[in-house]
């Protein structure tokens, strides 16, 4: 493996991600794709969520949405405000510093918070690859739908067979007994077995 790394970039086919590759760090939000702003290579980039992994350093703005499981980067143990882990789906909220009810209510001026560091501890797409390999969500269906196969199985193989067999036998004795009051032998052997199973 190392040697073929080695000869992807001797031949010059990649020469590692530069800044400009990346997106801009205040490009507008997208219902399309979520971007998280990562340390990579001592640098902040935007980074699509679903390529964080476990490890990765983020930095939380106040009031986004938490991509996967984090632990602060830095040391709180004086704060008891700030939680000693997030989980998935959390908002962000830091404390701002305002302790008295007072305060909240008047107008006052404040240096908008800094986005604190976050080291992840799971990697974001691993939980929608353990809802699919698990199907856990999908188990009562699962079931529901092998019972209605098995009973589909059981009408088509055993119960329309043994009415098969029962209404030609019934339309033979009709035409041999009866001939005159029935139609021909096509009307009586195929016609009127095929209505009498559309019907069922």
């Amino acid at each position: 493996m190392p040697n073929i790394m080695a000869q992807i970039y001797g031949a010059g086919w990649c020469d590692g991600l530069m800044l400009k590759d990346y997106l801009d760090l205040h490009c507008p939000s997208s219902q399309c794709i979520s971007m998280q702003w990562t340390i990579r290579d001592s640098k902040i980039i935007n980074l699509p969520i679903p390529l964080l992994v476990e490890g990765d350093v983020i930095l939380l703005r106040p009031g986004q949405i938490i991509p996967a499981k984090t632990q602060p980067l830095k040391s709180y143990a004086d704060d008891l405000e700030i939680p000693k882990e997030f989980i998935k789906d959390e908002h962000y909220t830091p404390s701002h510093g305002c302790s008295n009810i007072d305060e909240l209510n008047k107008v006052l001026t404040c240096l908008p918070l800094k986005p604190e560091p976050y080291i992840m501890q799971e990697t974001p797409f691993l939980e929608l690859f353990r809802q699919y390999l698990n199907r856990s969500y999908d188990k009562s269906n699962y079931r529901m739908d092998k019972k209605w196969l098995n009973i589909y199985v059981l009408l088509l193989r055993k119960v329309f067979l043994v009415l098969l067999i029962i209404m030609i036998l019934i339309n033979c004795l009709r035409y041999k007994f009866y001939s005159n009051l029935v139609s021909d032998v096509y009307d009586m052997v195929i016609f009127l077995q095929d209505m009498g199973l559309i019907e069922v």
